[in-house]
């Protein structure tokens, strides 16, 4: 069941009673419709539909009571005790909430109806509150009006406090203006009068400070004038002393000079005397059955040589391409990487001064013969780095200076008179590689090569050079023979010159003999477009020694050389139909030689 309580907005004259609700009345013609009462099981009787109108208790039992009977209708509900609840779990209810709730369903009940008297009461406080609505408000309009006038006066007072306030306001404004003017114009006068007084002491030590500088400029002026009298003076006294001792030093010069030229032709025939010693000597064993072996068997002999370094020493001591079957002993793989990375750094550091080449002689001397002393192996591999390292050196430097070849050939010379004999034959062996076969004086052989790339190797061609255009190849060539001049034409060490037949036959001079006697009597190697390159760098470095040795000869092989270099046609024209380049370097190089009567760069002396 579904009960509806309808609610009423009060009247807008006087305000309902919150204990009573508003009826709805129902039209005089006719009674309402009786409803069909049910029961539910609360005992409360539904109808088919819920009405909005209600009366209260008072009502039902004041027309009760007006009648005199008891009041018998459809709306009469059974007030029977409540039945329980569905949920067996729910608490019982108490006697006063159940009191409630029956007192709640028949307040419901009982205003179901509407009740005249409610009414009837309800027009009447309605009315009532519209007349006292009225009274008070007349009442108030005169009160509202003196409001109103105290409103205006109150308002017009403020107006006239707010118009004296900005009045007062303005006022001090203008006084404040004219203060701050005044102030204005005082601190521009006083300004102006300090700037003024600023410029005058200004102005006053400018004025003091020019004629302190005239004073001193006078001074200053008057003390060079003294100074350089004194000068003169000083000049002249000096320039009397210097011509005496110039002339004193002519003296002496003129007769160190004279000492020096009788001490230079004394070495020089001793020099001839050791060389015609030396000749006599190879006379005498090539009398005795003990020749110098021949171009081929040289060449054959240095690269048994490098072949033997390569293949038994090198991959003992590192990891090889050409041996991996073999493991490096690991000892002797530190000992030597250690000492190589050693070496080769100050084979670049050289110059040609004499403290120079003597510190980096010891410094690599110190590292070869180290203490304890190194493994044969790891002595030899070490002195096959500083081989490469001394070509690889000149390769570099040589093309770009000539003079780069004599401190490094100094420096070989060196190592040999401090015991080092056996470099002389790893060095001429790495040469002999590198030049391909221009360090004996003979050109490769070609019976032993298996194909093409083998040849190439064996003249010196690297793997990225084509044969079209081995000008590079040539210049390389040019410098290793250079430095190899150079070695030869190196003064002996002091420990050496006492015995100069010690020196390995690689270094020793008449080894330049040798080889010119080879290469020009080879016509293979004088078409070759080397040729020129080649003599003329080897006799840039060594043909001032060899003159001082052989005169005459060397004197004759420069005609002969000179003559060779001016042909241009033939079959055996020095350098080849492609050797012009190479001829006139050559022929300008011996020009200059028969000009001067000297041939080797700068760099042949020492600088220090």
């Amino acid at each position: 069941m579904r009960i509806h309580l309808p609610s009423r907005s009060p009247s807008p004259s006087a305000p309902s009673s919150p204990t009573t609700l508003p009826k709805k009345r129902l039209p005089r013609s006719r009674a309402p419709p009786r409803p069909r009462a049910t029961s539910n099981r609360y005992g409360l009787r539904d109808t088919d539909e819920t009405t909005d109108e209600s009366s209260d208790e008072g009502a039902s039992q004041g027309n009760a009571s007006r009648s005199g009977k008891a009041v018998q209708n459809d709306w009469d509900f059974d007030c029977s005790p409540i039945p329980p609840p569905p949920n067996p779990n729910r608490p019982s209810k108490t006697a006063e909430q159940e009191w409630e709730q029956q007192d709640f369903y028949c307040a419901v009940k009982l205003r179901q109806r509407p009740d005249p008297l409610e009414e009837y009461e309800e027009r009447g406080r309605r009315e009532a509150w519209r007349d006292a609505h009225e009274q008070s408000a007349a009442l108030w309009q005169p009160i509202n009006a003196l409001l109103d006038s105290t409103a205006q006066i109150a308002e017009q007072r403020v107006r006239e406090a707010r118009r004296q306030q900005m009045e007062e306001v303005t006022a001090t404004l203008q006084k404040v203006q004219l203060r701050k003017a005044e102030l204005e114009h005082l601190g521009r006068v006083e300004l102006e009068a300090q700037n003024r007084a600023l410029w005058n002491s200004i102005e006053e030590s400018i004025r003091q400070t020019e004629l302190e500088e005239k004073r001193r400029e006078e001074e200053a002026r008057r003390a060079v004038e003294r100074a350089r009298e004194e000068e003169l003076a000083r000049q002249k006294r000096a320039a009397e002393e210097a011509e005496a001792k110039a002339r004193q030093a002519a003296l002496e010069a003129e007769e160190k000079a004279k000492k020096e030229q009788e001490e230079k032709k004394l070495k020089e025939e001793e020099d001839r005397r050791k060389a015609r010693d030396a000749q006599e000597k190879l006379e005498r064993e090539a009398s005795q059955g003990v020749a110098p072996k021949t171009g081929r068997e040289e060449w054959e002999f240095y690269r048994d040589v490098l072949r033997r370094v390569k293949t038994e020493v090198l991959p003992q001591v590192k990891k090889t391409k050409g041996r991996p079957d073999v493991t490096p002993n690991a000892q002797w793989k530190q000992e030597y990487s250690r000492c190589r990375r050693q070496i080769v750094p100050k084979v670049g550091q050289v110059v040609n001064t004499a403290a120079a080449i003597s510190r980096v002689t010891d410094e690599i001397h110190n590292i070869l013969n180290a203490s304890p002393p190194h493994h044969e192996v790891v002595y030899t591999a070490l002195l096959y780095s500083l081989s490469r390292a001394l070509i690889r050196q000149v390769e570099e430097e040589v093309v770009a200076a000539s003079s780069a070849a004599f401190p490094l050939g100094r420096i070989a010379q060196n190592l040999i008179g401090l015991g080092h004999v056996q470099f002389a034959e790893v060095f001429v062996a790495v040469l002999n590689a590198a030049t391909g076969g221009w360090a004996v004086g003979i050109p490769v052989p070609q019976d032993g090569c298996k194909d093409e790339g083998e040849y190439r190797k064996m003249i010196g061609l690297k793997s990225n050079e084509a044969p079209t255009d081995i000008t590079q190849h040539f210049d390389r060539i040019s410098g290793c023979m250079m430095l190899y001049g150079a070695i030869l034409q190196s003064p002996l060490p002091p420990a050496l010159e006492s015995n100069p037949a010690s020196v390995p036959y690689p270094f020793q001079l008449p080894r330049l003999w040798t080889w010119l006697a080879r290469v020009m009597n080879d016509p293979t190697l004088t078409r070759s477009r080397a040729a020129p390159l080649v003599i003329g760098g080897i006799l840039e470095a060594a043909g001032d020694r060899a003159a001082e040795i052989w005169g005459k000869q060397i004197g004759k092989l420069r005609r002969a050389l000179g003559r060779k270099a001016m042909e241009k046609d033939g079959d055996d024209v020095l350098g080849g139909k492609d050797g012009d380049a190479g001829r006139v370097r050559l022929a300008i190089i011996l020009e200059r030689w028969e000009a001067s009567g000297k041939i080797a760069p700068k760099g042949r002396d020492m600088d220090g």
